[in-house]
C-alpha cells in the first residue's frame, strides 16, 4: 500500500507512488493506493482510493482525515479480500532487493 497527497500527472510520471507500483509488479506483489485526491489514471494499481472522493468533497476529507482514511482503508480490504488471484504475501515476508 501507497499513498499520496494528491495523485496526478506527476505523480503517475514517476513519483514514489507509481515506481513502488512498478517493483511490486515486476515482484508480483498487487499494490493499492490511497490518496487525498486522484487527477490521473490508476492503472499501475491493484485499486485505489480517493479520500475527497469516499468522503464526498475534499473539504470534507479535510476536516476529518483519520476517519476518512479509516474508511478508505475498509474499502481497500473488501476490494483486496474479493479478490482471489495472485495472493497478497504474509506481512513482513516481501523481498526487495
Amino acid at each position: 500500500m501507497t499513498g499520496e497527497g494528491c495523485y496526478d500527472g506527476q505523480s503517475a510520471a514517476g513519483k514514489v507512488p507509481t515506481e513502488l507500483a512498478g517493483l511490486a509488479d515486476a515482484a508480483g506483489i498487487r499494490t493499492a493506493l490511497v490518496a487525498g485526491s486522484i487527477r490521473a489514471g490508476t492503472e499501475h494499481f491493484t485499486t485505489a482510493v480517493s479520500l475527497a472522493e469516499t468522503a464526498g468533497s475534499v473539504e470534507a476529507a479535510i476536516s476529518s482525515p483519520g476517519h476518512w482514511l479509516e474508511e478508505a482503508a475498509a474499502i481497500l480490504a473488501l476490494r483486496i479480500s474479493e479478490q482471489t488471484e495472485p495472493p497478497l504475501p504474509a506481512p513482513g515476508s516481501a523481498k526487495v532487493s
